[in-house]
Formats: structure tokens, sequence, C-alpha cells
């Protein structure tokens, strides 16, 4: 059995009477209803954090809530009135159906499923996989395509729409370009090895090349050694069960992408979410391992492993809760739309009764603890409620008070923290650093350097060259017992083919400018373009009323849409003054929170971005889409108070 009396050894385990210290060190205050950021002393956020630590994530007005949910209740019952005239013959079946001999079978697909894709998705279904032919550099060609049968089929026009401004790509660093001096290099490494390898690494597929990168990336990031391998999803999905499998433990953080759910899924092992970014409920579970160990036996888990990501992008929550096959997609469109449901009710509850808890929890608690009974068969995860448990974080969040726990892309994880917890109860950790590497940090040392931190913290540095590099694979850098476990170990390096070498090539060049090995400073300048862009995109974005969610340092922009039938608009609205957004509704995003995901570039100009934000400002007052409460103004704030009114 695992020894109880670990969890009270380190530096973490705090009394309620230090709380309030905490928070004072932190500088978290409230005014008005607003959490800020303050700075005392040169350190914000505590002695974890170096420097200030702020994101963002406001809620919607009630209105906009009830009003979604309305949407996806009319639509429906639409669709239900839509199948039963397709069952009568009313209107054409444009669905795929079982063939007369297979009628008898089992289906292959629930027909539930299927529902919301042919009426829900099908409306706005132009939208996406629209094709692009051309680099998709900071502005774009694009296929014109029509539908002449409501988006079930698309034919193409044979005209090209020019010079859309790409506001969806990950070309972080602009290194997806076509200039030939740029790509002189690449072009040479392709007439002397190639285009293809054709063997694996451990047969015939290790060149000169793949040595020299592996080289460079671990002198980039300061470890002993690295590997690349030919795909960034793989490198996550083929490798982590090559580390961990039965008897072993994971924590994963419940917004984790899919690649990292399926290669925990893969290993073997026991797989435990934790909130979002949430330290206490990681450190709940970190402390429920070590004291009661496997289940059954009550042995110690040979392993304790943390997954987290950098830069937080996707919202892949439903993998890891729901199982797989046919039935996850049923329990999150029931489950979840009455899970909402109940999520409204309870806000409209503590708006009346008072959500700051002091005048008691009257019906707001009632209601809630009935509604926590009833879900307690979910195991928590698919519980979307609100808690106010009184778990504050150390770093501040501006507009939202309360500790969330819904889907929240564009924020950065809270690395200190869980490299604290890390140590203290002798865990691994694993660090996706696909969106961060190359896209902060000071020189873009992705989110190690952006607070401050020795590599030697992270046990798995994990990252992709598809994003910053403008290139294609990932690598796995760390120790060098490690890296050589996983050369002789890794399904990728004994199953799948090598890197292309105009790809690693084309790696090298990139990360070679951002070292300044190519004898520019053009690297470090393309980081800092980034990051003033960035700054520069969400500043202007909550000066004109839109909400957005993540940190402030991260290139990736979400702006909430909320309502379904905004999806279609909106995308179609920007195109049509050639600009390109990715947007993304339920189930990819909880059913309330539907948005548009902007991509920022160190390629993008000052003209491009200002031509994209007043585009944004006429069809935000358009389509009805400035619900931010607390848009800042461009003069500063001035505060007078000397006591402030911390949270509980």
């Amino acid at each position: 059995m695992a020894n109880p009396s670990a969890v009270c050894n380190g530096h973490l385990h705090h009394h309620h009477h230090q709380k309030q210290n905490n928070l004072l060190k932190s500088g978290v205050c409230k005014k008005n209803g607003i959490t800020k950021g303050m700075k005392k002393n040169g350190v914000s956020n505590g002695t974890l954090y170096k420097k200030t630590f702020i994101e963002h994530f406001e809620q919607a007005p009630m209105y906009v809530a009830v009003l979604t949910f309305v949407g996806f209740g009319v639509g429906t019952i639409f669709g239900y009135l839509r199948d039963f005239m397709r069952a009568w013959g009313l209107e054409k079946r444009n669905i795929a159906e079982e063939r007369e001999q297979q009628k008898d079978f089992v289906p292959l697909y629930q027909d539930f499923e299927n529902f919301y894709t042919r009426n829900l998705y099908m409306r706005i279904r132009d939208n996406w996989n629209r094709p692009i032919c051309s680099v998709p550099g900071p502005q774009f060609d694009l296929m014109e395509r029509v539908t002449d049968d409501y988006n079930w089929t698309f034919r193409f026009t044979g005209r090209t729409i020019k010079n859309v401004i790409n506001m969806g790509s990950y070309n972080y660093l602009g290194f997806a370009e076509t200039e030939p001096n740029a790509l002189k290099t690449v072009t040479k490494e392709l007439q002397k090895y190639g285009t293809g390898i054709c063997s694996t690494r451990q047969e015939m597929g290790t060149l000169d090349k793949h040595v020299e990168l592996e080289k460079l990336v671990a002198k980039f990031l300061g470890v002993d050694d690295a590997m690349v391998f030919g795909m960034g999803f793989a490198t996550n999905s083929m490798n982590i069960p090559a580390l961990v499998g039965k008897g072993c433990l994971i924590l994963s953080d419940e917004l984790n992408h899919t690649s990292l759910v399926l290669g925990a899924r893969l290993s073997g092992a026991t797989i435990r979410i934790f909130k979002h970014n949430n330290m206490q409920s990681l450190e709940k579970l970190l402390r429920d391992a070590i004291i009661y160990g496997q289940p059954r036996s009550r042995r110690a888990w040979r392993k304790i492993i943390i997954l987290v990501e950098g830069i937080y992008s996707q919202r892949d929550k439903p993998s890891l809760e729901l199982g797989s096959g046919a039935e996850a997609p049923a329990k999150l469109t029931t489950l979840g739309f009455i899970l909402a449901t109940a999520q409204v009710r309870i806000q409209m509850l503590e708006r009346w009764h008072g959500a700051d808890g002091q005048h008691g929890e009257g019906a707001t608690g009632v209601f809630r603890g009935w509604v926590r009974s009833w879900t307690a068969g979910t195991q928590g995860e698919l519980e979307i409620l609100k808690k106010r448990d009184g778990l504050k974080k150390q770093g501040s969040r501006q507009g939202y008070s309360k500790d969330d726990e819904r889907g929240m892309e564009g924020s950065i994880v809270r690395l200190p923290e869980i490299v604290s917890l890390k140590k203290k109860y002798k865990a691994y950790l694993y660090l996706d650093e696909a969106h961060s590497i190359g896209a902060v940090g000071a020189t873009g040392r992705g989110v190690v350097e952006y607070f401050g931190m020795s590599p030697d913290d992270v046990d798995v540095l994990m990252g992709t060259f598809t994003k910053s590099f403008g290139a294609a694979g990932g690598y796995i850098a760390g120790k060098k017992d490690l890296v050589d476990f996983l050369r002789t170990h890794s399904h990728s390096a004994v199953y799948a083919t090598s890197m292309c070498p105009p790809v690693a090539e084309q790696i090298i060049r990139a990360m070679k400018c951002l070292m300044g090995l190519d004898g520019t400073t053009q690297g470090l300048q393309r980081v800092r373009q980034l990051g003033k862009n960035t700054r520069y995109f969400r500043r202007r974005l909550h000066e004109m009323g839109f909400i957005i969610y993540g940190n402030d340092d991260s290139p990736v922009v979400p702006l909430l849409l909320y309502m379904p039938g905004k999806i279609g608009a909106f995308a179609r609205r920007m195109l049509e003054k050639n600009i390109g957004v990715v947007v993304v509704g339920f189930p990819a995003t909880p059913i309330t929170e539907s948005r548009a995901r902007f991509c920022v570039s160190a390629a993008h100009t000052r003209e491009m971005l200002d031509t994209v934000l007043n585009a944004l400002d006429e069809l935000g007052d358009f389509l009805q889409l400035k619900y931010s409460r607390y848009s800042k103004s461009s003069h500063p704030e001035l505060y007078e108070e000397t006591r402030f009114e911390l949270e509980d």
C-alpha cells in the first residue's frame, strides 16, 4: 500500500489561514465584480511566477445562454420534422442508407449520431473543408465552390478567390512561405535525397539529416538528446504507450488534444482526468493516488505521469470522458444538453439569491445539490456546473472571478504550479508543446522559457514542427536515457516511415533562424513580432467589446459567438470581406460556447490586422456579437482605494 504520509510533505500544503496570505502575495483582488491582477515588489502571482499571468474567461449575459438553447431547440424540432417528411417521401433523402440486403444487420452507426450531422451541421457545412490552392501564408487563394442542394454536395466554379487574409492557420512565425531564397537549402536537399525514405528509423531510414536535426533540437531546447518523428500526431499516440502501461496512472488535463488521449488509451494505463488548469483538482488526484494506490490491490502505482499541453487550442474533452464508439456522441448530445440547461438555471438562481455566498445557499444550494446527486453516475466528468468551492488560483483572471470549468482554448498551462506538484508527489511530467514551441518565450523556446524555468523540470518534452516551423513531424526530448529507450521501444521508430529529408531541412532552416545560427536576427524579430501582433489583436478585440478567451500572450484567440445561427453567418460574411476564419461549435465546444478561433502570425502586417479588426467591428454590430460587459478603456484605470475585498 502506498504511503499516506507523503501527502503532508512539500511546499504546497496550505491551511485555510494561509490562503488569504497567498492571495495577498498573488495580488488577486476584487473590485466591482472583476478580478484584477496586481503586482507587488516586481513579482506577480506569488513566488512561483516570475511575470504577470493574466487570462480572460468572461461569462456571457444570461439572455445569450437562453437564446442559444432556444436556437438549438428550434433546430432540433425542425430536424425531427424533416426526418418525418423524409420517412414519408415528402422530402428527398440525401443521406446514406443501409442496403436492402443488410436491413436486418446491426447498424454500422447509430441513427441518433447522424441526426445532428444531417439536420444541424449540414446547414452550415459550407464553412468547413474549403480547399485552398496556395501556400497557407498570411494570405492565401481559395477555390470557389457552390452548392445546389443545401450543402449536401458542392461543385467548383473554376474561379479562385485571391488574397484572402489567413486567420486560421497555425503559421505562427511565418515560416510557411515560398520565397526562393528562403527555400534554397530545402531545394538542394530535395535534389540530393529525393522525397521519401521508404524505411523505418530502425532499418534503413536514419539519414545524416535526421542526426543533424536531433542534435539541433536538443541544443535549441537545452536538453541532453532528442528524437524526431515524421508525424506530429503519432509522436504522442505512439510514444506514450512506450512510456507507461498496465499498473501506471495517467493524470490528464480534461482539454488535452486527441493525440494525447489516444496515446493514453493505447497504453493500457489507468486514466484519471483533472479539471482544466485546476491545481486543486490535480493535487487531489495525486494525493488520492499516493494514499490509496491501485484499485482493489492497493499496491503503489508503478508510475504516475501528468499529461498537459503548453497552449490549449482545441477541445477534445469527450474522447476521454465518454469512451469510444457510437455511444459517445449520443451521451454528449443528450446528457450534455440537460446538464447545460441545469447550468443556466443555476446561474439564474445565483443572480436572484446572490452569487458571492454571503446570503447562504438557499434555493441555489438545494437545486445544485439535486443536480450533483443526479449526475453522480457520470463520475463527475460530464459535470459542467460551476462549483463555488473557494478554489482560487494564483494567476489572476480578468472579467470572471470564479474557477471556470469549461473548455478554454487559448489558455496557457500553469507550469510552475504543476512542476511544484510533480516534485512534491514524485510524479513524472509530459509536456506537449505543439502550439507553444516557437510561439511563446523570449526566444521562442516555449512555455518553459516563458515561465523562466529549467528544461530539467519537465521529464518529457514533446513538440511538433507543423505550426511554428512550417513543416511536419514532431520530437521527444529530455534525458539521454529517455531518448535511448524510445529509439528502441517507440512504435514510431519501429514501424513508421522516417521523416523525409526536405522536411527535415525545412525544420533545420527555421530552427537555425530562431537560434541566430544563420547569421541574422530575423528569427528573434519574428518571435517579437508575433508577441506584438498577439497583444495588439487581443487588446483591440477587448476594446471593441467582444468576449475572448485565453492568455494575453497566446496567439490562439477564441472569439465567442454563442448562438448556432451566428456560426455560419459570421464565417460567410468574413469570407465576403476576403478574410478566412475558423469557426467551431457544439459538440467540439460546450453547447453554449460556439466561437471563431483566430490564429495570429508574425507574418501578419499591421494593415492586415487592422483590416480584420475593422471587419470584426462592423460585423460585431451587425450580428450583435459584442457581449462583453467589461470591455477595456483606452485610458488607464485609477484606483484610490487602499483596501480591497479579497475572495474567499
